[in-house]
């Protein structure tokens, strides 16, 4: 993976373990292993990843781990599931709060700030992840 030439995997991916933000955190961490992130921020120097880490039940240098030893996303998965605690409920619970729009008012004002920023007058963007996708295809002149 090479992020200096285009973004990971959108934020909503549920592509490995059926949770959101996993998918994108591997991408990541494979362009952290490959010295490729560019400006993106991988493990505890990302909000996200930080998130993602304490559902997992891992730590970033855990995660690496299971990178260095899963060439794909499948293999990273059944590496993944031999330690993972969590429920299909717990999943889809997680995924839920992760996709909704923010709630308390430090991410609100957050949310706010981005959008006046990078996306006046648009009204489809309802959560932080949606910014994310935005600034990821503006960033690569891919919108």
């Amino acid at each position: 993976m090479d992020m200096t030439k285009g973004p990971p995997r959108s934020p909503k991916s549920t592509a490995v373990l059926g949770s959101v933000a996993v998918a994108r955190m591997a991408d990541k961490g494979r362009a952290q292993l490959a010295d490729k992130i560019g400006e993106f921020k991988y493990g505890n120097d990302s909000g996200m990843d930080k998130a993602t880490l304490e559902f997992l039940g891992l730590t970033a240098d855990a995660f690496l781990e299971a990178l260095k030893a899963s060439p794909d996303d499948a293999s990273l998965e059944a590496r993944l599931k031999a330690g993972f605690k969590r429920t299909a409920q717990e999943v889809a619970q997680y995924n839920q709060s992760r996709l909704a729009p923010p709630s308390t008012p430090e991410r609100i004002a957050m949310f706010q700030d981005r959008l006046a920023k990078w996306a006046p007058g648009r009204t489809d963007l309802k959560t932080l992840w949606d910014l994310t996708e935005l600034d990821d295809k503006k960033t690569f002149g891919l919108a």
